[in-house]
């Protein structure tokens, strides 16, 4: 099991307890400090977090790429024929094959220095 990880929030707001508590000469000071970060943090956290434009687009490259593998013959295709294929640079397939590869989508077998994909 694993421990809660404790985040800039709950120690903002556990000083801020400690704080409210004590008896400290500029307790009000401290205080709207403490509230003031507080607010900032929740600012920070209510900011849209989505998918960026690139990894929308990624996304769709990503179904093209697992499409044109379904169509592979046994052995499958090397990242240059992908690339080829989509009009796109060999790196940029090659990033992607490796996240596919990471979900489990595409397998990968390695020939020496050939690298072929295939869809799983």
């Amino acid at each position: 099991m694993t421990a809660k990880r404790i985040t800039k929030r709950d120690l903002f707001e556990r000083l801020f307890e400690v704080v409210a508590d004590g008896d400290a000469p500029d307790k009000e000071l401290l205080c709207d400090f403490i509230n003031h970060e507080l607010v900032l943090l929740a600012k920070k956290h209510n900011i849209k977090s989505g998918p960026t434009k690139t990894q929308l687009e990624n996304m769709s490259i990503k179904e093209d790429i697992v499409n044109i593998l379904v169509d592979s013959p046994d052995g499958g295709f090397t990242a240059t024929h992908v690339a080829n294929a989509l009009g796109l640079t060999v790196q940029k397939v090659t990033a992607l094959l490796k996240q596919l590869t990471i979900e489990g989508r595409v397998g990968r077998v390695q020939d020496g220095k050939k690298v072929t994909f295939y869809e799983v």
